[in-house]
C-alpha cells in the first residue's frame, strides 16, 4: 500500500493546439494525492488472483491561462481497479494457462483545457488468453482476445483551441477488440 502527496508550483504543462498548429505551454500549480494498493493471493497451488486499487486526486490549483483552475488534471482518473485471474492446468510435461486481466477507470479529461469531445467516460477493458506451455517453455501456443468489451478508450487528445473558449478537440483511440493466435519458440544454441 502506498500513500502519496505531491504539491507542485509552476508545473510546466503543454498540449497540442490543433487550431494554432503548435504546442501551448503554461505553468500550473497543482496538488496530487492518493493511494495505491496492490494485492496478490494464491488460494491454490496453480491459481493466482491479483487486485490493484488506485485513488488519485489530481487537480490544478492555478494556471497562467486560468481556464482550468481547480480542474481535474488530464489523463488522471480518480479511480482505477485492476483484477487479474490466472489458472494453470498441468498437462503432461507442460501446462495450459487461462488468464483474465480486467481494468476499470473512472472518467477523466484528455486535455488540461477540458475541451468538448475530450472527456473519457468510465470504462472497463479486459484481456483474455488461453496458452499451452510446453516443457521448460520450449514453445507456447495460445489464443488471445484484447479489449473483450470492444470499449472506446482515448489514447491521445488535442484541443481545438486554447486561446479562445475551448473548442472541440480531436482524439485518438486505443485499438478496438482484437484477437489472434500466438506461437512462440525458444531457441538456445
Amino acid at each position: 500500500d502506498e500513500l502519496f502527496y505531491y504539491d507542485y508550483s509552476d508545473l510546466l504543462t503543454s498540449a497540442w493546439n490543433a487550431a494554432l498548429g503548435a504546442n501551448v505551454l503554461t505553468n500550473a500549480d497543482s496538488r496530487i494525492y492518493g493511494n495505491q494498493l496492490d494485492l496478490s493471493y494464491m488460494p491454490q497451488e496453480h491459481t493466482q488472483v491479483r487486485l490493484a486499487v488506485g485513488y488519485l486526486n489530481a487537480r490544478y490549483d492555478d494556471s497562467d491561462l486560468g481556464v482550468f483552475d481547480r480542474g481535474q488534471m488530464q489523463n488522471s482518473p480518480d479511480w482505477t481497479f485492476n483484477l487479474g485471474l490466472r489458472r494453470d492446468f498441468p498437462m503432461g510435461e507442460g501446462f495450459l494457462r487461462a488468464q483474465l486481466d480486467s481494468r476499470y477507470e473512472s472518467s477523466y479529461w484528455g486535455n488540461f483545457m477540458h475541451s468538448p469531445g475530450l472527456h473519457q467516460d468510465p470504462y472497463v477493458k479486459s484481456d483474455l488468453s488461453l496458452t499451452y506451455h510446453a516443457a521448460n517453455d520450449a514453445w507456447t501456443l495460445g489464443l488471445w482476445v484484447k479489449n473483450l468489451e470492444d470499449t472506446d478508450v482515448q489514447s491521445a487528445a488535442a484541443p481545438g483551441s486554447t486561446v479562445f473558449d475551448p473548442g472541440p478537440g480531436a482524439t485518438f483511440l486505443e485499438p478496438p477488440r482484437t484477437y489472434g493466435i500466438r506461437f512462440t519458440m525458444r531457441y538456445a544454441p
